[in-house]
């Protein structure tokens, strides 16, 4: 998997959402490219395994450059979700989530608030504006619980627990009277939308549930994988 991330990930992708619109350069698909070669060679090191070093290292260098370069916007002060394009995309806010950069750096933070500001209805987040992306889908759609859980949890990462913790307690009172959650919502009636019970809703309600307790901890982020910025001084030349 990451020998295929690491060719592959400057081709054209249909983004996470599998949008039924022309394959674009999106921003989301670029940090899983990244993900893919980074946790790739986090393993390989860790077991002892062997694998392309230089190689691997060089293609994890390339992609987290051009995130940086062209996947991030100084007029929104956010990760966008095209290259070199304004649009925003719920979806960057994981990138808060996989190390890509450290919780204190300023990109995440604009754009954890840029996210909340621009695509948030209440504690309820869209994953993207319908009047300014192409998806190739007609009809307007509701809140995702995804995204709406997906910002907890960034906020959780970035320190700003109050809010984290404020914004959870709320999305609760979403759930059905057996605490289950649908898909999407209706952010004017809170009618709950398309697929009930929703496995994609549940999987990051626990995530923000227990960085917030990490949070608390000062140990956010995943067990047993050295925390940095991105790649290290010298992954370039191997």
């Amino acid at each position: 998997m990451s020998e295929l991330a690491g060719r592959g990930w400057g081709e054209p992708e249909r983004s996470i959402w599998e949008v039924r619109s022309a394959r674009r350069q999106y921003t989301d698909r670029k940090w899983l490219g990244w993900v893919a070669v980074d946790r790739g060679i986090r393993i390989a090191e860790r077991y002892l395994l062997p694998y392309d070093k230089a190689g691997w290292r060089r293609a994890r260098l390339s992609i987290h450059r051009a995130i940086t370069s062209h996947g991030y916007s100084m007029h929104r002060q956010s990760f966008t979700q095209e290259f070199d394009e304004d649009a925003l995309d719920a979806a960057v806010l994981r990138i808060s989530q996989v190390r890509f950069l450290a919780d204190k750096d300023p990109r995440i933070h604009s754009t954890v608030r840029a996210i909340a500001e621009h695509l948030g209805e209440g504690v309820l987040v869209n994953r993207y504006r319908l009047d300014e992306s192409v998806d190739g889908l007609s009809g307007q759609e509701g809140a995702f619980f995804l995204t709406s859980f997906w910002l907890v949890d960034a906020l959780a990462h970035t320190g700003n627990l109050e809010e984290a913790e404020r914004r959870f307690e709320r999305l609760l009172h979403f759930s059905s009277p057996l605490g289950l959650f649908a898909e999407e919502v209706d952010v004017r009636s809170g009618q709950l939308l398309v697929n009930f019970p929703q496995a994609f809703t549940h999987l990051p309600l626990v995530g923000p549930a227990v960085n917030r307790e990490r949070a608390r901890q000062r140990t956010p982020g995943v067990r047993g994988l050295k925390r940095g910025p991105g790649p290290r001084p010298g992954d370039a030349a191997g």
